[in-house]
């Protein structure tokens, strides 16, 4: 027997809150929203692109979200709902225990991939394998890039990552979409 497929579902990581927090004493400074985004930490991240359903350009996330920003900032300048420093690192550790499960260490290429494992070691061999989704939601779509980074983080680290990630964009009772919060 060999297993075909996987799917892991799981949330993004910390965040800041959807509205501020009234009286309670917490800022949320932008500095921990954004420099993700930004600098040596950027560099070490999966480079990726969206892809929205029924169309088959890619458009790149950081100039997408940059533009749907109208949102008040909290107490401290950051915005709601935004990933942060800390949940960014939640998801490259789950995507390192991910690539403890499913990644084989010593597998050059797809047809070397050992029994007990799904994916050879390097990005270049194993991205026709990975297909990523993520919701049209800015937050998620770097918990994906975050995950990508903490599966191959060698790859990441070398710049030699990039991936597109499919959006699902969830159609409301009336058809149209919906979205947590506005994304565009």
């Amino acid at each position: 027997m060999r297993l075909l497929q996987v799917q892991a579902a799981f949330r993004h990581g910390a965040r800041t809150p959807m509205e501020g927090l009234g009286d309670e004493p917490a800022r949320w400074d932008a500095k921990a929203q954004r420099t993700y985004l930004s600098g040596s930490e950027r560099r070490t991240l999966c480079a990726v692109s969206m892809i929205h359903p029924g169309e088959g350009a890619a458009v790149d996330p950081l100039a997408h979200f940059h533009t749907c920003r109208t949102a008040e900032p909290l107490d401290g300048g950051g915005l709601p709902g935004m990933l942060t420093r800390v949940g960014l690192e939640q998801s490259r550790a789950l995507g390192a225990r991910l690539r403890e499960r499913y990644v084989d260490p010593q597998a050059r290429n797809s047809a070397s991939v050992r029994n007990g494992y799904l994916l050879p070691r390097a990005w270049s061999s194993a991205r026709h394998l990975v297909h990523p989704r993520s919701t049209l939601v800015e937050r998620t779509v770097f918990t994906a890039a975050g995950v990508l980074s903490g599966l191959f983080p060698e790859d990441a680290a070398a710049g030699a990552m990039e991936a597109e990630v499919h959006m699902n964009v969830p159609k409301g009772s009336n058809g149209k979409e919906e979205y947590m919060v506005c994304n565009g």
